[in-house]
């Protein structure tokens, strides 16, 4: 699960970086911004994944 989020999230920066390349003067969203918000979803999703599922192992 842990290499499909990062995995997916690689690939939507790529697509954003795409993006900015056509997206003109909003660019910089697109190549900065959207990357950025990006990372940190997976930081914080690769923080708190494992618990979960410790925690639904010891509940099982």
């Amino acid at each position: 699960m842990l290499t499909a989020v990062w995995g997916g999230a690689f690939v939507l920066i790529a697509v954003a970086g795409l993006v900015a390349v056509t997206a003109g003067r909003h660019g910089d969203w697109f190549n900065w911004v959207v990357p950025a918000v990006l990372l940190v979803v997976a930081v914080k999703f690769t923080a708190w994944y494992p618990e979960h599922v410790r925690a639904g192992a010891r509940s099982a």
